[in-house]
């Protein structure tokens, strides 16, 4: 999955910003779910 990529990429003490991140990518998020 590309949210693992995603989280190795930020740091856990920025946990709550790749939250933000995933919430803004709602739609893509979708997409990426249809990919895998």
């Amino acid at each position: 999955m590309r949210l693992e990529v995603r989280n190795s990429e930020t740091p856990i003490e920025k946990k709550p910003s790749w939250i933000k991140t995933r919430v803004r990518m709602g739609p893509e998020f979708t997409e990426l779910k249809g990919l895998v």
